[in-house]
């Protein structure tokens, strides 16, 4: 019989998906409440995001719950809401330790892995271009280029202190995404992909995450290299289940970013392509069970996901939703003949901000340029179609 689950977050509808998948029955809470949500599981909307969430959980009967992107900046939430529910994913005070750039940048470099410099004061007398962070950014929010001194907060980023800003420095390469699942002591790579970042087709802000395309094809040096960084982290803060880690590769060097504690919005990518529930890898490795290993891809082929954000606010139209709604079953774009499909649908009357998410499209084929000519016809085919934004 199917167990019930809680899941979490700012979006969880790529976590439901895989959680579904795997067996479990879930139910979800989290801010945007789309529609395709609805049509998988009993889904509440978390309007006063993330506070409202205490009240909802303790109106559930208890089960085990895990989160996904956001909660991590919230461990005291996190550990409220476990009051009550199983927690299948890192506690608050690991939380604590894994969002501490400055720490992981000690845990590496004490392995002698690779993080950017850092620091919370103003580069003034360093070289190089900087980038100006928050400890509390998710998803690339609100991270800015570091031009010169400034007491205001980082746009599009939640409310901060001075103490909560700090300056890495910019390190140039492919941008990606590692997944890793953490059992008893040691972080297993799952996976990597290659993150859409600042691409003009999503209309996203320069550093907004907005995708991902995978599974990587790695060298041996970037496995073995990744799959140190996966142990170190795993071994050194306690971690639990699935993990992810930002990082830039420059060839056979990996320079880590930014430790993403819980489901990372790329597992979605490696969950299709594997043919697995990566939600019930975690919820496994949660509860100390047994993980077996997974057989290599079945298809071989490369998954793509795109997140289109809106230039200018909008309000969707029942047309569009309807429309939208009907696409999340994979269809051929008769204008490319190659398959696509799209994933968190607003529903009709929903008001979108200038900036943020209003839908992802994605779609799958042999090669990542593919995959990236794919998603860019599949964008223009869905603004055309709803031409509301």
């Amino acid at each position: 019989m199917s167990e019930t689950i809680l899941i979490a977050g700012a979006s969880v509808r790529g976590a439901v998906d895989s959680a579904v998948r795997g067996d479990w029955r879930p139910v979800a809470a989290d801010l945007f409440n789309d529609q395709d949500l609805h049509q998988q599981c009993q889904a509440y909307r978390i309007a006063d995001y993330p506070e409202q969430l205490l009240p909802i959980s303790q109106q559930l009967p208890a089960m085990p719950w895990m989160y996904t992107g956001g909660l991590e900046n919230h461990p005291q939430l996190v550990d409220q809401v476990s009051q009550r529910h199983q927690l299948l994913g890192n506690p608050g005070s690991v939380l604590r330790q894994a969002c501490d750039p400055f720490l992981i940048q000690q845990i590496l470099t004490r392995h002698d892995l690779h993080f950017p410099p850092i620091r919370r004061d103003w580069p003034e007398q360093t070289t190089g271009r900087w980038l100006r962070k928050s400890v509390h950014s998710t998803g690339g929010k609100g991270i800015q280029w570091a031009r010169q001194p400034t007491d205001e907060p980082l746009r599009n980023a939640p409310q901060e202190t001075l103490e909560e800003i700090y300056y890495q420095q910019f390190v140039p390469g492919l941008c990606c995404s590692g997944v890793f699942l953490a059992e008893q002591a040691t972080g297993r790579l799952m996976g990597a992909t290659r993150q859409i970042i600042g691409k003009r087709f999503t209309r996203g802000k320069p550093f907004s995450y907005a995708g991902s395309i995978g599974p990587l094809t790695l060298t041996v040096e970037q496995q073995a290299t990744l799959a140190r960084i996966g142990s170190v982290l795993t071994g050194t803060l306690g971690l639990r289940g699935l993990f992810g880690v930002d990082f830039v590769c420059q060839q056979d060097k990996i320079w880590v970013l930014e430790i993403n504690p819980r489901f990372p919005a790329s597992a979605e990518i490696l969950d299709r392509a594997l043919g697995a529930s990566l939600v019930d890898l975690h919820c496994q490795a949660c509860q100390d069970n047994p993980v077996p290993e997974l057989p290599p891809p079945h298809d071989r082929l490369q998954y793509g996901k795109a997140i289109l954000y809106a230039r200018r606010p909008c309000t969707i139209t029942a047309q569009c939703s309807q429309a939208w709604l009907a696409q999340t079953s994979q269809i051929v774009s008769p204008a490319t003949n190659h398959w696509f499909w799209v994933a968190d649908v607003p529903a009709a009357g929903t008001v979108v901000p200038t900036g943020s998410p209003i839908i992802s499209i994605m779609t799958r084929g042999k090669r990542i340029r593919q995959v990236q000519r794919q998603l860019i016809q599949a964008a223009r085919q869905v603004r055309r179609e709803c031409n509301a934004w």
